[in-house]
């Protein structure tokens, strides 16, 4: 009983599905629609454009996969760091010159 009401949904669906399409105006779709039901291998289908026409076309065309080859990586290159150089550093002290200017300190190479 249960399959039967769903069957009957079913086809009450569907039914309604078509009329839709088919009661559509044509400005929904600018003068021009297209249906289509297409599987593995056979494609049916209506366009509705400046003629009108039908079509099916059985069997179908996949473009060829091409595997791309496999990328190698080179090592990474090998960096050798010199050792830093450290120079002495000293610091000159802040003071005042013999006319009141302010000197502030400062680093300098000894």
């Amino acid at each position: 009983m249960t399959s039967r009401i769903r069957g009957f949904r079913a086809v009450l669906c569907g039914l309604g599905a078509m009329a839709a399409l088919l009661l559509a105006p044509a400005a929904f779709a600018h003068g021009h629609f297209a249906v289509g039901i297409s599987v593995p291998g056979v494609t049916v289908g209506y366009w509705g454009g400046h003629h009108g026409y039908g079509f099916v076309g059985f069997g179908g065309y996949y473009a060829p996969y091409y595997y791309t080859p496999p990328v190698y990586y080179a090592p990474p290159p090998v960096v050798v760091y010199e050792r830093p150089v450290y120079y002495r550093r000293c610091y000159a002290r802040p003071y005042y010159d013999s006319y009141g200017y302010y000197h502030r300190g400062y680093y300098y190479s000894c």
